[in-house]
């Protein structure tokens, strides 16, 4: 499994940060060289927007797990965005 985090560096100090979003990637077939993955994607409350919390799970079908890792995470930020997250 790989997980994203985002987070936001208030003033750019690490004390300050702020967890705002998660991506946890899994594969869902035998990790054959074209993959299917399952993608849950969370994004906390934005005070800022007043966006409440929401969660996603996308898949990302037929993926050649020899790319690179930004392209799946890529991937799969693209199905979110199709889905209108």
């Amino acid at each position: 499994m790989i997980r994203v985090t985002v987070e936001i560096l208030l003033g750019g100090y690490a004390e300050g940060r702020r967890t705002i979003g998660h991506m946890f990637i899994a594969s869902i077939s035998d990790l054959t060289p074209q993959s299917d993955y399952r993608i849950d994607i969370t994004e906390g409350d934005n005070p800022l927007t007043r966006a409440k919390a929401r969660t996603l799970t996308v898949y990302v079908r037929n993926h050649a797990r020899a790319r690179s890792v930004w392209s799946l995470i890529g991937a799969g930020i693209a199905e979110a965005l199709k889905a209108g997250f």
